[in-house]
C-alpha cells in the first residue's frame, strides 16, 4: 500500500474543491444569467425621471429599460458623451417605445472629445 503524504492529500483535496466551486459558478451563471446585471438596471420612468438622467447614470454593462410611450428628444438629441462603457437601451418586455426627434431635430447624439 502506498502512502500519500499529508501535503499532496491537501493538494487534490484543494484541486477538488475548486473544481467544485467552479461548477457550481458555472451552473449557476447559466440558470440566472442577468444575476449579476440585476443591480445595473435603470428603468424610466420608475427609477429616474428621464432617458438622459439614465444614459447619464447607467454604469458600464447596464440595461436602459423605457416604460410603453413615446420620450420627445430634446433639441440637441439625447447625449452620449466620452462614454468609456457599453449600456443596452430597451423597451419593457411587450411594450412599445418611440423615441421622437419630431422631425426636426436628431434623436441621439454621439459626442468623443
Amino acid at each position: 500500500m502506498r502512502e500519500v503524504s499529508p501535503a499532496a492529500s491537501n493538494s487534490k483535496t484543494q484541486r477538488l474543491n475548486f473544481v467544485v466551486l467552479f461548477l457550481i459558478l458555472s451552473v449557476l451563471t447559466w440558470l440566472w444569467p442577468d444575476l449579476a446585471s440585476a443591480q445595473q438596471l435603470l428603468r424610466v420612468p420608475a427609477d429616474v425621471s428621464t432617458l438622459q438622467q439614465a444614459i447619464n447614470q447607467i454604469p458600464d454593462g447596464g440595461i436602459i429599460e423605457l416604460a410603453a410611450g413615446t420620450y420627445a428628444a430634446p433639441s440637441g438629441g439625447f447625449i452620449i458623451s466620452d462614454q468609456p462603457r457599453g449600456f443596452t437601451v430597451r423597451a419593457a418586455a411587450g411594450q412599445t417605445v418611440v423615441l421622437d426627434g419630431g422631425g426636426a431635430h436628431d434623436v441621439l447624439r454621439f459626442f468623443n472629445s
